[in-house]
């Protein structure tokens, strides 16, 4: 899911009519922990993450270039990894995940915010 409709409250109770979801997520949404909320980009390193869970729900933040947020209601906080460029490079397994399963209207959105150009007919 995108991190416009993703919330931990909409987590749970997806979880709770037995439909598991995972994708990022904004930390200023409500009923983010704290601990979370308050991390800021300077305060991590690059690769470094931070995880939290309750009984179904796990939120992971995870710096690359920048902060990643993720929530999950299956992933238990395994970190995978990926060879790129002749280098193995450790990532969340929400992560790699998400990256494999993301559709045609996130590609489609990434592509577009670097050249913000769309076709009228």
């Amino acid at each position: 899911m995108d991190n416009f409709y993703n919330s931990p409250l909409l987590a749970r109770y997806l979880k709770s009519q037995k439909t598991d979801c995972f994708g990022t997520l904004r930390v200023n949404r409500e009923f983010v922990p704290e601990a979370i909320k308050s991390l800021a980009k300077t305060e991590m390193r690059v690769g470094e993450l931070v995880q939290t869970f309750s009984r179904d729900v796990s939120i992971v933040l995870w710096r690359d270039t920048n902060i990643v947020a993720m929530i999950s209601t299956f992933h238990e906080g395994e970190v995978g990894g990926k060879e790129k460029y002749g280098r193995y490079k450790y990532k969340p397994q929400a992560v790699l995940d998400y990256n494999i399963s993301m559709g045609g209207v996130d590609r489609k959105d990434q592509l577009l915010s670097a050249h913000p150009i769309e076709r009228i007919d």
